[in-house]
């Protein structure tokens, strides 16, 4: 598999205080600068100009994707994505004593798995993490 190209990359990070209730006083927080999220057709532009295909093309791509995995999940198996990692699920149910009382009735929580490639995990560990700014009360957050 191709390793993910991370050189250069930096994620700014800021810090601001926040009330922990564990140890009962206000401490500084250390969390992500988050920017817009990126939809399907931006992703897809991005897709274009990467492979060379046309936008419809690689839309039509996406949403077949988005089907299959949606179909394969509910279907109970886990998907392996390539460099992006797995996504499955778990279920949480009640213990029984005997073989008649266990079923799908004992279940009481759902969750889908997402675990990232060890070529994500890398990447991700390889970006620069860089201080934006710190918040505080006399400093609020700046719009986005």
């Amino acid at each position: 598999m191709t390793p993910v190209k991370t050189e250069g990359f930096t994620l700014k990070v800021r810090a601001r205080l926040q009330n922990i209730a564990a140890k009962k006083k206000e401490m500084y927080v250390i969390r992500p600068v988050r920017s817009v999220n990126i939809g399907k057709d931006e992703l897809a532009d991005m897709a274009s100009r990467d492979s060379g295909l046309r936008r419809e093309q690689i839309i039509a791509v996406i949403g077949s994707f988005e089907k299959q995995v949606t179909q394969l999940v509910c279907n109970g198996h886990h998907v392996q994505m390539g460099l992006l990692g797995n996504l499955g699920f778990t279920i949480n149910a009640k213990s029984t004593d005997t073989a008649e009382e266990a079923g799908a009735a004992q279940v009481y929580r759902r969750n889908l798995r997402y675990i990232p490639s060890k070529q994500l995990r890398d990447a991700w560990q390889s970006v620069t993490l860089e201080m934006a700014d710190v918040i505080t009360p006399e400093k609020p957050e700046p719009e986005p």
